[in-house]
Order: structure tokens, then C-alpha cells, then sequence
């Protein structure tokens, strides 16, 4: 008698084949039978067994079945899946052949690549990396089927509509089994915001360092002004002494004038001095820039050469500020004066520009003391001769310059500084060699119940921007 190779409903283990069972079944029944037809002998039994026995196997079949196609759904589910995540993955997927041409690239990898799928596929990935950068992209996938270690590389890529972007690349090669890469798998994250912050915590650190030592200059400066000052009222004091007991006909008159004179220049540079510690009494109240900038104005103008003009712009709605309107006479002043320096002897023109502007969170954190809000924008931008990065970055410091000795005392853009650091405002400087400069100053717009007629200025900390010399 046959016996039945499994129970029915019983799972077959998967590695029994159901086709060799079947066959194994059909010989069996097949050898049965020719025995019997040799004997002549027709078991009803055997027949009947050989029966349940296919029937057994039919539906152990159907089972199989079954599990195959769950099998298979499942599979193709996961397919499925996997290539939902391959497509809307955060980075960008690119596969390479040996010659470097694009096999294969998900929908971020399109995006970051700035071409159309059909456009990627079948062309060289070289064509999409921003030019200076292809020896070394293609140098560090040689590294990865080198050592067939995974290699990180950040880039830029190019864009169709912006400037090239930075792009970070993590690269792993598959190779055969003589160690030759057969292809390159690149997975690409756009880091852009990334460099912009490490840009920004640069430029942090930077103003913190200039913050502490323009402190420390400003601390210095207030000392030496001061003790210069109880020196010149000596001198002075003493030339008002014998101005008083010699004759108009002396021959010392003269040089005695020339004593008042230098004294007189001297007292001018200690004020300056104490502008710039923040150590001097000056009261504020509020006004309006504009107001300021169109008395200011005709008087630079009847100074400067002839091949040097002004033009100004000046919104009709400009929010007041709480300031010093000497103070900002001074500023004034001191720029467009700068900017007539930078353009001579050539000329040029100089513009100056007050508005009202709002910065957000974002633009505001671009500058060291300022926060999001609304303020006034004073511009002034000049055609001169403009400065290099060296020159950017010392034109605040004191005594600094670049002009010829005897024309200039360095310290007419370290008193502007000082100003607006007591307005609670800032001073930034655009500037390349020989494209002009532009100096802006934000000063806080002010809003609010109107205070006493006058106020002495807060002491506040000092920001700095790197701009020229004065």
C-alpha cells in the first residue's frame, strides 16, 4: 500500500520541490500499474489509495499556490516601497557606470541637478558639477574603488537659474571581484544652509572679537583724551596769560596765534576722542534724518571739486529717530568727505540715500547689535577708488589710515563708529578695489510716547563692520 507523503492541510517545508514530488507520485502510480497489468491483477484498493493520494497532493498544490502569490504580492509591495523611498528621499540618489555616465537618479537627484530625468540618464555627471571641481570629484571616487571605503566630499553643483550651490557628496564604489569599480553609487545632500550658518558663526566670532576690542580702544582713547585735555587747558591757559601782557606790535603775537591755533586743532582732536569713548555729554532728542541730511549737504558740496556732484534721495515718509543732530551732522560729514577722498583726482559722483527699512529675524542677525524691527537707512555710496579686504577690515580701528601723511588722522570713521554705537545703531561697508564703497547705517526708528526734550545717550557696547579709513 502507498503511504501519503503528508497529512492534507499540512505546510509543505519550502525546500521540497512540488514538482519532483509530483513526479516521484506519477512514476509511483505508473509503476503500479504496469505491475499489475503484468499480473494481470486490478486492486480496486491500490487504485483508490493512488487516488486519495493525488488528491492529497492536488490540494497540498493549491496551498502552495496561494502561499506563492502572497509571496509574490509581497514582494512586489516592498518593490513598491522601496521605490517610494529611492524617489522622495531627502538626498539625492545617482548611479554611475565606469565612464561616469548618469544609470540611474531618484526625484531629489533631478531636483539637485537642476535637468530633467531624460536629460540625466545617459549623461556625464561632469556636465552638473560647478566648474573646478570635477578633477577632484572624479579623484575622490577613484579613492572609493581604490579602498572601497565609502568617501565624503563637499562641492558645488551647478544650477540653471542660480549661482552653484554647495552640495555634499558621500561616494562608494561596487567592484568585481578584481577589485575595478563596475559602478559608483553618490548620494548628494544639499548643504548650503549649512555653509550659510558656519558663514554667519564666522562672522559672529568676528564682530564679538572686533566688540572687545573696540572696547578696549575706546577705554584707551577716554584716558589719553582726557589727560591730553588738563595738558591743553594748561597751554591754553598760559598763551591767554601773555596774549594778555604783550603789545599788539610784538613780534611774538604771531607765533603766539600759531600756539592758540595748534592748541585750538588739538582740543578739536581730543573731542573727537571722547566721541569715540562715549565719555563726551551729548543730549538727544527726536528728529528726522532727512532734516539733518538737507542742512549737511549744500555745505559738502561747496567744498568739494567740481568734477565730484551729489545726488540725493530722500523718502518723503522717514520715521524719526532718537539721536544728536550734530551727531549725525558728523556722520554725514565724515562719509561724504571719505567718499570725495576715494575719487580724486578723477571725480565721480556721490550718493546718499536715507529710507525707511524692516528686518526680519534673518537680516537682522546678518549684523552684530541689531534686532528684528523697523529702522532708518542712511547710504552713502561713492564711485572711488573703493578697498581691499586688509583695508575692510582696520578702517574703524583708530588712527588708521590710508592717506598720505599729513592728510588725514585716522580717526574720522572711529568717531562715526563711536556715534552710532550711542544711537543703538550700525555701520556696514560694501567694498572692492576699484568698484566704489558703500557705507549704510541703521539707525532704530522711534516709536513710542515722546520723551523729555533731551536725554543723555546710553552707554551701549560696541559693533563693528569693516569698512576704510578716514
Amino acid at each position: 500500500m502507498l503511504k501519503p507523503f503528508h497529512k492534507v492541510g499540512e505546510r509543505m517545508h519550502p525546500s521540497h520541490n512540488p514538482g519532483n514530488k509530483f513526479d516521484r507520485l506519477r512514476r509511483q502510480a505508473e509503476k503500479l500499474i504496469q505491475r499489475n497489468q503484468q499480473q494481470d491483477i486490478h486492486s480496486p484498493e491500490d487504485l483508490l489509495e493512488l487516488i486519495h493520494e493525488l488528491r492529497i497532493h492536488q490540494v497540498e498544490l493549491e496551498i502552495q499556490n496561494e502561499e506563492l502569490k502572497r509571496a509574490q504580492q509581497e514582494l512586489s509591495d516592498l518593490h513598491q516601497a522601496y521605490e517610494r523611498l529611492y524617489e522622495f528621499a531627502p538626498c539625492g540618489y545617482v548611479t554611475l557606470n565606469p565612464l561616469g555616465i548618469i544609470t540611474r537618479v531618484n526625484l531629489t537627484g533631478v531636483i539637485l541637478l537642476s535637468a530633467p530625468k531624460p536629460s540625466l540618464l545617459g549623461s556625464a555627471m561632469s556636465h552638473y558639477i560647478a566648474t573646478g571641481w570635477q578633477d577632484t570629484f572624479w579623484d575622490t571616487c577613484h579613492t572609493a574603488a581604490r579602498t572601497g571605503e565609502k568617501q565624503r566630499l563637499e562641492m558645488q553643483l551647478k544650477s540653471r537659474s542660480d549661482p552653484p550651490f554647495w552640495a555634499r557628496a558621500d561616494i562608494t564604489a561596487d567592484r568585481d571581484e578584481n577589485g575595478v569599480a563596475v559602478q559608483w553609487r553618490v548620494v548628494l545632500t544639499d548643504i548650503s544652509r549649512e555653509k550659510e550658518i558656519e558663514e554667519e558663526k564666522q562672522q559672529m566670532a568676528e564682530n564679538l572679537h572686533q566688540i572687545q576690542k573696540m572696547e578696549t580702544l575706546g577705554t584707551l582713547a577716554g584716558g589719553v583724551a582726557h589727560d591730553f585735555n588738563n595738558i591743553l587747558a594748561i597751554i591754553l591757559g598760559n598763551y591767554e596769560l601773555i596774549n594778555a601782557k604783550i603789545s599788539e606790535e610784538s613780534p611774538l603775537k604771531n607765533k603766539l596765534e600759531r600756539i592758540r591755533l595748534a592748541a585750538t586743532r588739538a582740543k578739536e582732536v581730543v573731542r573727537q576722542l571722547l566721541t569715540f569713548a562715549r565719555k563726551d555729554d551729548i543730549r538727544q532728542a527726536v528728529l528726522n534724518i532727512a532734516d539733518v541730511v538737507r542742512e549737511t549737504l549744500p555745505l559738502i558740496r561747496s567744498i568739494l571739486p567740481a568734477n565730484i556732484t551729489i545726488q540725493e534721495h530722500l523718502a518723503s515718509d522717514i520715521a524719526p529717530i532718537f539721536g544728536n543732530s550734530t551727531q549725525i551732522h558728523q556722520i554725514i560729514i565724515n562719509l561724504c568727505t571719505n567718499a570725495a577722498d576715494a575719487m580724486l583726482p578723477m571725480g565721480g559722483q556721490i550718493i546718499v540715500k536715507v529710507g525707511n527699512i524692516t528686518l526680519d529675524k534673518a537680516a537682522a542677525g546678518r549684523h552684530a547689535r541689531l534686532q528684528p524691527g523697523s529702522y532708518v537707512k542712511l547710504v552713502v555710496a561713492d564711485t572711488g577708488c573703493g578697498m581691499d579686504a586688509n583695508t575692510r577690515e582696520r578702517i574703524f580701528d583708530p588712527y588708521y589710515t590710508t592717506k598720505p601723511f599729513g592728510k588725514g588722522t585716522g580717526i574720522g570713521l572711529a568717531v562715526v563708529h563711536g556715534i552710532v554705537e550711542q544711537h543703538n545703531g550700525e555701520i556696514a561697508v560694501e567694498s572692492n578695489v576699484d568698484q566704489g564703497t558703500i557705507f549704510t547705517v541703521f539707525f532704530p526708528a522711534f516709536s513710542g510716547p515722546v520723551p523729555d526734550r533731551e536725554k543723555r545717550p546710553t552707554n551701549v557696547g560696541a559693533g563693528l563692520y569693516h569698512g576704510r579709513s578716514g
